[in-house]
């Protein structure tokens, strides 16, 4: 309790406290934690709070009204300062509703009793609990049908009535979006879905191409960092395209080589690899790539193909950074160029195809 009790710095919470302040009918705050760190930081900024439970009764809906100025605050799994209300004196305790009573967080350290305070705890049943889950959980899927945006920090997609709620109201609109804020999100070249809820929004709404191979405007953002450093980010954060195009690529002679200097502008690449095949062929019906080398001197292409290498691989290919790798001179133009990899979004790809205008090229490489 106290380690739950305790605050620390709350600053990083004023850009959600200013988002109260300024947005008509205020905002809207559904949390899971059971501490007192949102209601530290309202107090401390002089932003008001409405969390509903002090008027609920047993029996009721739970209603919050958006109010300009004002932070609603939805408990899902309780608070350290709530607990059950009394049975009534006489009464069965089977038929007696029980309310929740506000108290001093401290009373749960000094009174032994089992149902101080009022939290949700375990892994199942969460949906279960006797006092106001249900009317919570019905005036926190109210708040959604409030907005457009929901922007999601610090959680796990560990509770299935919880996203369960997320997936109904994404499904239900789309212009619905997402923004979500994690430590560290999973470089995966291919998401699976079936595996987690969180690869299955990538997989459903992050950045990918229709049947025609043409872009659709992704509905979920992910973000990457600590919510003390990137809070006002998540909270701004809207769907954006992809970039256009994801690479490009500048073309030179270079002695006895071409040199192609390749740079990334989409999301930072982990696993990334870089191939090169004739363009008139289909990569599924040559015997080979042509050989992409990362320093001087490279072969003729007759020799070179007589062997076998890899092609260049990096483990980290961040955005805006150049990578330059050789062919042979005598290599037959056209080509493709192809840049693969794992991102924050999932798998990304880009084809660049190089033509018979090297010397144009060289004036730019300049």
């Amino acid at each position: 309790m106290e380690l739950l009790g305790g605050h620390k710095d709350v600053d990083y919470f004023e850009p959600l406290l200013d988002l109260a302040r300024t947005q008509p009918g205020g905002a809207d705050v559904i949390t899971l934690n059971y501490d007192l760190t949102i209601e530290t930081a309202a107090a401390t900024g002089g932003v008001a709070i409405n969390r509903g439970i002090e008027s609920w009764r047993p029996g009721e809906n739970l209603d919050i009204d958006p109010v300009d100025g004002t932070l609603n605050l939805l408990k899902l799994h309780g608070s350290l300062d709530w607990r059950p209300s009394a049975p009534q004196h006489g009464s069965d305790p089977q038929l007696s509703p029980r309310g929740i009573e506000i108290v001093n967080p401290g009373i749960a350290r000094d009174v032994p009793r089992p149902d101080l305070p009022w939290i949700v705890v375990g892994d199942r049943e969460k949906l279960a609990t006797d006092g106001p889950t249900l009317a919570l959980n019905f005036a926190a899927r109210s708040a959604l049908l409030r907005t457009n945006h929901l922007a999601v920090i610090g959680y796990s997609f560990g509770d299935a009535h919880i996203n369960a709620m997320i997936r109904d109201w994404l499904a239900a609109d789309p212009a619905r979006t997402m923004s979500v804020l994690d430590v560290r999100w999973p470089r995966e070249k291919y998401y699976r879905p079936n595996l987690d809820f969180r690869s299955a929004l990538i997989a459903r709404y992050g950045r990918h191409n229709d049947s025609q191979g043409q872009p659709i405007l992704p509905r979920v953002v992910p973000l990457e960092g600590l919510a003390s450093e990137r809070f006002a980010d998540v909270l701004r954060a809207r769907p954006e395209q992809a970039a256009d195009p994801l690479a490009s690529a500048v073309t030179a002679r270079d002695g006895a080589a071409i040199q192609v200097k390749v740079t990334w502008h989409g999301p930072d690449l982990a696993e990334a690899t870089l191939s090169m095949w004739p363009e008139t062929s289909s990569r599924y019906q040559v015997t080979s790539s042509i050989i992409l080398y990362e320093d001087l001197p490279a072969p003729s292409s007759d020799s070179a193909n007589h062997g076998w290498a890899q092609d260049p691989w990096y483990q980290v290919w961040p955005t805006g950074v150049t990578k330059t790798v050789y062919v042979p001179a005598d290599t037959v133009l056209p080509v493709e160029l192809r840049i693969e990899g794992a991102s924050i979004v999932g798998a990304q790809g880009w084809t660049i195809h190089i033509h018979n205008d090297i010397e144009r090229d060289l004036e730019q490489l300049g």
